[in-house]
């Protein structure tokens, strides 16, 4: 029961807030004061010599209205166009800087596996398979990105 009343109260402050927060706000009075200096100053409550000022009337702006469909198909058709002539050189220097990338990696890969084809094998030593497995995926990422064959860069299967 002590919860729900809390609930209750929190509930009717909170609608009684967004009231008063609904005033229009003609019905919010402004007072302009004088201190003893002759500065002048402002506020919401009225003070010894207060002068009430009455705010500007807000300007009505009209609507606007929407084109007709007609131009408006118009103006979308050759928007696409414009974007695709941007974005196209944007997406080739993007897939030549993925494919550089790509072959780095690849080139990486395979100075690793002839490094571990020069050293001695150890029983249970998975370095050369790894290096191997490493490399064949670093060639298919390649090939299926960037779709070239490099024939210098042929990996054994």
């Amino acid at each position: 029961m002590h919860r729900s009343r809390f609930s209750l109260i929190f509930v009717a402050s909170v609608a009684a807030l967004l009231l008063a927060g609904l005033a229009p706000a003609a019905a919010i009075a402004i007072y302009k004061c004088t201190d003893g200096a002759g500065h002048p100053a402002y506020s919401d409550q009225p003070c010894a010599d207060a002068q009430e000022l009455k705010p500007p009337p807000l300007p009505l702006v009209p609507a606007l209205k929407p084109a007709p469909p007609a131009s408006r198909q118009a103006a979308q058709s050759t928007v696409p166009a414009r974007n695709h002539e941007r974005r196209q050189p944007r997406a080739e220097a993007a897939q030549k800087k993925a494919c550089a990338k790509l072959a780095l990696r690849r080139r990486w890969a395979e100075q690793d596996l002839q490094q571990a084809r020069s050293l001695p094998l150890r029983p249970n030593d998975k370095r050369l398979e790894n290096a191997q497995r490493k490399a064949r995926r670093a060639d298919e990422q390649y090939r299926l990105e960037c779709g070239g064959h490099d024939p210098d860069m042929d990996l054994p299967r």
